[in-house]
């Protein structure tokens, strides 16, 4: 059943983009003696590893996930309680550790069991002084990640390209679109298109194990076909414009993103009129607007390079009275750039 939990857990969530996950169980600390006791400091010290473990992977190549402790029966304290852990859970490399606090100092163990040779890969030590508490986190998680960079071949130069540019992407859908206001009484949305793109960079504003913030600047050409209301002089609206979109974007586990930004935008509209008994008239009118937008993305696979996105757009534009209006639209994006670490992982087999 715990097997089952885990599964369905990283469905959800999906895996790195390297494909190896480092899961990070809580660690049996005690005190040498029981008058000792352990305040509340040293009972989160799992959680402040984990903190740290983010802290240290600045460039977002490693994976460390936190394994729901309502699915571990304690601390595991020897080789034999891990390795039924890792069996259980159906797990490939657990960090688990011992804590041992005195009068004096902290001693401090931190081991990465690999369940496929049923034996520890790594073995981390850190002793400091009971006053010196957050040495114990902190040596603890770079060390790890140290390791982790060492055995997944990731060099400096991967590490700097991942810092200095993430990507592109490329964006392509439709939907329909409606104003509203005062300009819903002359004219009505018949369908809206888009081709964009998406600067996405690799290092994040915020990173956590299981979510990241950052922004994307962008570029974007949107196409709009409309008409006027029956009654009034029959013609047809066409509007092309350029947006220059900058997204705040909440990614959760590299598969969903919910976005929200705002871009400024230039547009330019053809109305196409036919009078009665009267040759077809075209007029031009271009008007400067900003435009808002929250979407969702759903990006599928290993490598992440194909996705489906929804977004919802209002925006407002100069003209007199002010035009407004709306438009939901459904597009597909790929990914272009360096987003695997190694070239041969970019597969989804």
């Amino acid at each position: 059943m715990r097997r089952a939990c885990v599964a369905i857990t990283l469905l959800l969530a999906g895996g790195p983009v390297h494909g190896t996950e480092f899961f990070v169980v809580p660690l049996h600390v005690f005190a040498e003696e029981p008058e000792l006791g352990l305040d509340e400091r040293d009972l989160g010290l799992t959680q402040d590893l984990i903190e740290h473990l983010a802290a240290v992977d600045t460039n977002g190549l490693l994976a460390f996930r936190a394994v729901d402790e309502r699915l571990i029966d304690g601390a595991p304290r020897s080789l034999i309680d891990v390795s039924r852990l890792a069996e259980e859970l159906d797990l490939r490399f657990v960090l688990y550790g011992i804590v041992r606090k005195t009068n004096a100092f902290y001693d401090a163990q931190l081991r990465i069991f690999d369940n496929v040779i049923k034996d520890d890969a790594a073995v981390f030590y850190v002793k400091a002084g009971v006053d010196s508490y957050e040495r114990v986190p902190r040596g603890l998680a770079e060390q790890a990640a140290h390791f982790t960079r060492t055995f997944l071949g990731i060099t400096e130069e991967q590490q700097a390209a991942r810092q200095r540019f993430g990507g592109l992407s490329v964006r392509s859908g439709g939907g329909y679109w409606v104003p509203y206001g005062r300009w819903a009484d002359r004219t009505r949305g018949i369908a809206t298109g888009a081709l964009g793109l998406r600067m996405i960079p690799t290092t994040p504003l915020i990173w956590r194990q299981t979510w990241e913030f950052t922004l994307r600047l962008g570029l974007e050409t949107v196409y709009q076909v409309g008409e006027e209301v029956p009654g009034l002089i029959p013609s047809r609206v066409t509007t092309f414009s350029i947006d220059l979109p900058v997204d705040a974007c909440w990614q959760i586990q590299g598969v969903h993103s919910f976005c929200a930004g705002l871009a400024p935008s230039l547009r330019i509209d053809t109305a196409t009129l036919q009078p009665l008994f009267e040759e077809q008239q075209t007029s031009r009118t271009n008007a400067a607007g900003v435009v808002a937008r929250v979407g969702y993305e759903y990006w599928m696979g290993r490598s992440r390079r194909v996705g489906l996105g929804t977004e919802l757009s209002s925006s407002v534009y100069v003209y007199d009275p002010a035009l407004f209006s709306a438009a939901a639209r459904a597009y597909v994006a790929v990914r272009l750039g360096p987003w695997s670490v190694n070239q041969g992982e970019d597969s989804d087999e």
